[in-house]
């Protein structure tokens, strides 16, 4: 499910500071960087953070460019 708000966030607005606070991150690792929490996630520069949710929603399938199950 936190696939999906991410998903979401990146192809409508990427802005992350509307997240809410308290939305599930999968812990993974991308661009060299961990990221288990959206405080995490804030804290990346810019085009960092901006990579690892394009990265997210590619590997849920919400972008169609990288197969996955696509569900939430």
């Amino acid at each position: 499910m936190g696939h999906r708000v991410i998903a979401e966030s990146a192809v409508n607005d990427a802005r992350p500071d509307r997240w809410s606070a308290d939305v599930d991150i999968v812990t993974m690792v991308t661009v060299g960087v961990r990221v288990r929490s959206v405080r995490d996630y804030q804290q990346m520069p810019p085009d960092r953070g901006l990579r690892f949710i394009r990265n997210v929603a590619a590997t849920s399938g919400y972008l169609g460019n990288r197969g996955g199950g696509g569900e939430a």
